[in-house]
């Protein structure tokens, strides 16, 4: 998603297109994000930037340690719409570790016909919940919507250590800004399977790994898409694998992956 590689893919690029100006709480235009990403997203997709409150119970600096500083990864993305027509972009990702406290900053870049296509930002706790989430047309002349944590209701116990058949739920509400602030209610509920040799993934990723599935959820309690995604124990982050949304379906095979 988004959520880690491919999050918003469906329902951002549907709305960037509405021709709705678009303003958020921070002053940046679009083409800074798309000519500096990296410094864009050390300055906005930060646990700084959120709120007091949310900060204050989330896993402190040096806490969760990860498996890595950077990791990068490449992947071909295939999408199914809900009306037949299918689409192949080519996507990159970056994910950085700023502070061994569980959360990733995430950028990734898609291309169709070897052009830019799409990008996305955001701020995930180890690729499972999204905290803060900025995405959209790479051609786009109006700043993306932007959408914040702004007060967690749940967080699960030891989530960090992901178990076997175990099953966790995230819960905050957060704001969406997108010409005006929008209070949206999050709810993701993640459930896990078995051990099996992450070589299986790919080759060369050691230790172990765990398929895993998280469903999202509005206020009213309605399913609104679905991820399964491979848990790397080694690094100590989820990819996306497979996102089903009312509007699209789309699978991701990874090619790459590099950890620094």
């Amino acid at each position: 998603m988004r959520i880690s590689l491919i999050g918003l893919l469906s329902s951002t690029v549907a709305l960037t297109g509405c021709g709705v100006p678009i303003t958020g709480p921070w002053d940046d235009p679009a083409k800074q994000i798309v000519a500096d990403p990296a410094t864009y997203s050390s300055e906005r997709m930060k646990v700084g930037n959120l709120s007091r409150s949310v900060r204050e119970k989330l896993p402190q600096p040096g806490t969760e340690a990860l498996g890595f500083k950077t990791l990068k990864v490449s992947a071909s993305l295939h999408t199914e719409g809900a009306e037949g027509k299918s689409t192949d972009s080519e996507v990159e990702s970056t994910y950085i570790n700023d502070q061994d406290d569980g959360f990733v900053r995430g950028i990734t870049h898609q291309t169709r016909n070897g052009l830019p296509y799409f990008f996305s930002l955001d701020l995930t706790y180890r690729g499972l919940a999204p905290f803060i989430e900025q995405s959209g047309m790479t051609t786009a002349l109006r700043l993306p919507g932007l959408e914040r944590a702004r007060e967690i209701k749940e967080w699960p116990a030891d989530v960090r250590n992901v178990p076997e058949h175990g099953t966790f739920t995230f819960e905050w509400e957060s704001m969406y800004y997108f010409g005006s602030s929008l209070q949206m209610s999050r709810r993701v509920t993640c459930t896990s399977g078995d051990n099996y040799p992450a070589s299986r993934f790919m080759p060369q990723v050691p230790g172990q790994a765990v398929d895993m599935t998280c469903t999202f959820f509005n206020k009213n309690g309605i399913e609104t898409r679905r991820e399964k995604l491979v848990y790397l124990r080694t690094y100590g982050i989820a990819l996306t694998v497979e996102l089903t949304q009312a509007s699209a379906k789309s699978t991701v095979q990874y090619k790459t992956l590099v950890a620094e």
